[in-house]
Parts: structure tokens; C-alpha cells; sequence
């Protein structure tokens, strides 16, 4: 995917105890479009919901998360620059909405299912389904769901998911006997107007139960 460049700037405003943060996108030499953007916000700016006002006085939503500001860039043609004002803002309705389920959680944006994170498939955490455009399944259901027309081939393939094939001499990316497993140990997640997130800390183990390694994972 081709980015925009991010500029970041904090101002103080003339007479008033507090500083207005302003935020330049870039463009490259070609156009984009439908992009994801995130900037980090200055020590000083400690806002808990914002939105973005460009210079015609249209707002942008946006949300924060940990100090860092996300929205989505809807278009700019190649080599211009786009200008948004930070304003505080209630938090805007609607956008991505995540559920705990007990297999783990569900993500719906605009009310549509776009996939469930599921905490232990097979030996691993992944992603099922997920629903492209139109409503659209975007990977097989197999070995999740038998499903007419798919191949019952490589189990271990589901979805949506990270492994690696082999870390100390254990085999991760397999689903045999002799295959590790990972083992999610913690969770938090929450969603917003523009994004969402899950974060997990899981443990590698091998067929007896043995910690391999740990990783930290933010979807």
C-alpha cells in the first residue's frame, strides 16, 4: 500500500492557556485514497476524544488511542498537502464495534460481521471468518467448517493467523503430534469510530507443555 507523509506540529493559540495541535498530510507523487493515518500527539495535547477540522471548516472523525490520533484520509491528489486542526469532540457513534464471545471476540463495522478472533483454532489464535465487500467470505472455512466445493487440504491453514515453522527445534506451523501450540495468556481489546484493537500475550509451548517463547501481538 502507498502512504501519505505525515507532518506533525503543535501552536500555541495567542491569550489562551493551552496549545492547539495541527497535522499536515503529504502526499507522494501519486494520489491516494481510503487511507488509514495515524499520528503521534504531542506530551502537552491530552485529549481522550478528538476531530479533525480542515481549513473549509468540514470535520474529519477521528479517534484516540494511547496518545496517538487515527482517522482515515479519504483522498489527496499526488504532491499536495492537507491541513487538520485537532479539536476536542465527543466520541462519534457507530464505526467498529468489538464483542467478547466466548470463543473469543467479534468484530462488527457498521453493524456488519467483518470476523471473529478467535483465541485457539486448531493449535493457534486466527481470524474467522473474514467478510470483504459485499459480504463477501475473503478466506475458505475449512478446516473451521466443511464447506461444499472446498478441498480438505492443510489442516493447519485457517484463515487468518501467525506462526512460524520452526523455533528451537519445535515445529509451530504444522498441526501434527509433535507440533507446539500457542496458547493466548491475555487479552484486551476495544473498538471506536475509526479502528479498532486487540491485544494478546501468548505462550509457545511444546507437546508437554514446555514455554518455548512468549510474543505480544496488537491487531
Amino acid at each position: 500500500m502507498k502512504t501519505a507523509c505525515l507532518v506533525l506540529s503543535c501552536t500555541m493559540i495567542a491569550g489562551a492557556c493551552r496549545s492547539a495541535v495541527t497535522i499536515t498530510a503529504t502526499a507522494p507523487d501519486h494520489d491516494c485514497a481510503d487511507l488509514p493515518m495515524s499520528a503521534k500527539l504531542p506530551a502537552g495535547a491530552a485529549l481522550k476524544d478528538a476531530m479533525l477540522v480542515k481549513a473549509d471548516g468540514s470535520k474529519v472523525t477521528a479517534q484516540v488511542v494511547d496518545g496517538t490520533l487515527y482517522w482515515i484520509l479519504d483522498k489527496l491528489e499526488a504532491s499536495k498537502s492537507i491541513a487538520y486542526t485537532v479539536q476536542p469532540a465527543a466520541r462519534a457513534e457507530g464505526g467498529v464495534e468489538m464483542t467478547k464471545i466466548d470463543e473469543g471476540v467479534e468484530v462488527k463495522v457498521g453493524g456488519e460481521l467483518l470476523t471473529k478472533y478467535l483465541r485457539i483454532s486448531g493449535h493457534k489464535p486466527i481470524c474467522y471468518p473474514i467478510i470483504g465487500p459485499g459480504g463477501k467470505a475473503m478466506t475458505r472455512n475449512y478446516p473451521m467448517k466443511k464447506f461444499k466445493g472446498e478441498s480438505p487440504d492443510h489442516v493447519h491453514h485457517r484463515s487468518f493467523w501467525f506462526t512460524h515453522g520452526d523455533v528451537n527445534g519445535v515445529d509451530f506451523w504444522g498441526e501434527t503430534g509433535r507440533a507446539g501450540k500457542i496458547i493466548q495468556k491475555c487479552i484486551e481489546f476495544s473498538g471506536g469510530p475509526v479502528m479498532g484493537i486487540i491485544r494478546t500475550k501468548n505462550d509457545w509451548v511444546d507437546v508437554k507443555g514446555k514455554r518455548i517463547c512468549t510474543d505480544e501481538r496488537e491487531m
